[in-house]
């Protein structure tokens, strides 16, 4: 995912001024990637479409905090990006 791409990244062109963006910018994203997990780990797939978990109503509700948490951190993220640039 994307914390790879910004490990490799800040090896490549980091320096040491760059380095905390480029931490707090995978930061951002390494919980994107958690709370992606944490979905799926509340909808295993289990080889055909008619999972009984989501016809679960608490499932259903601790996915949407997940996805809600996952676009926060996401667009945390995009800001981060964004400062990351402008540090380059």
């Amino acid at each position: 995912m994307a914390e790879g791409f910004l490990d490799e990244a800040k090896d490549r062109v980091g320096t040491d001024d760059t380095r905390a963006a480029f931490e707090d910018t995978r930061r951002h994203y390494a919980e994107v990637t958690e709370q992606l997990h944490e979905v799926t780990a509340l909808f295993p797939w289990s080889g055909h479409a008619s999972n009984k978990n989501t016809r679960d109503a608490g499932r259903r509700d601790q996915a949407i905090e997940h996805l809600r948490a996952a676009k926060e951190a996401e667009v945390a993220g995009l800001e981060a990006i964004e400062k990351l640039l402008g540090a380059l």
